[in-house]
């Protein structure tokens, strides 16, 4: 384990409960709230953003997260909310609204390897201080 983080390896499949557990944790939400058709269409999301903010975010208040993970939302998310945002060492973005970070990341279904995508998550959440 490095500062907490395990090797991406040795998440699958031996720490099976520890995952859910992290699982369990962890919320999702969509500020695009109708279906999808595999592409996205940023403009679209916008309107949708701006259109159903309140309800998305009395969805985060209901969850109360202390960080908000935008899968390639955040400049939709940071043009709304007006928050100034801060790059990290990472490379990652991130913005501060009501006690909350808003962390610039790729959307889940981003092609790319999984091992990667995970050296980024880490570093970032290291950069934090998590």
């Amino acid at each position: 384990m490095q500062q907490g983080f395990p090797p991406y390896k040795k998440l699958i499949p031996s720490h099976s409960a520890s995952i859910t557990d992290g699982l369990l944790s962890i919320a999702t939400t969509n500020i695009k709230k109708t279906g999808g058709a595999g592409q996205s269409n940023l403009k679209e999301i916008k309107e949708h953003a701006r259109f159903n903010k309140a309800l998305w975010m009395k969805e985060i208040e209901i969850m109360n997260p202390d960080i908000v993970i935008c899968g390639g939302t955040f400049s939709i998310i940071q043009e709304i909310l007006g928050f100034d945002v801060t790059e990290f060492d990472s490379g990652a973005n991130i913005g501060k609204y009501e006690d909350r970070l808003f962390i610039d990341f790729n959307h889940p279904m981003y092609r790319i390897s999984p091992k990667l995508f995970y050296a980024y998550f880490k570093e970032t959440m290291q950069t934090l201080g998590y």
